[in-house]
């Protein structure tokens, strides 16, 4: 999987390609914009120990989507958020 990051409009223009999993390119998921906040915290690639950014996400394939990330490190965990008109497609524990 390829994960391309380009500052644009909003805070961030996020584009998935997973061709090993038969997926030229993917619109816009919460769970890998979840996982994209994390790292994001993880490495302070801002700078920063929190994250709060707009991410647009699909508009190359006329899905076009806004999410909002919101993610923050609280002790060891990283505490992660993703918000906007979303549509749930499973839900799961990490144990």
């Amino acid at each position: 999987m390829i994960l391309r990051l380009t500052a644009i409009f909003n805070d961030l223009s996020v584009r998935v390609f997973a061709d090993s999993l038969g997926i030229p390119k993917d619109p816009a998921t919460g769970s890998a914009n979840a996982c994209l906040a994390g790292y994001l915290v993880e490495y302070s690639y801002f700078g920063k120990s929190k994250v709060d950014v707009k991410v647009e996400h699909g508009y190359e394939i006329d899905r076009p989507s806004l999410l909002l990330l919101q993610s923050q490190r609280n002790n060891r965990e990283i505490e992660v958020l993703v918000g906007r008109k979303v549509v749930m497609v499973a839900k799961g524990e990490f144990v």
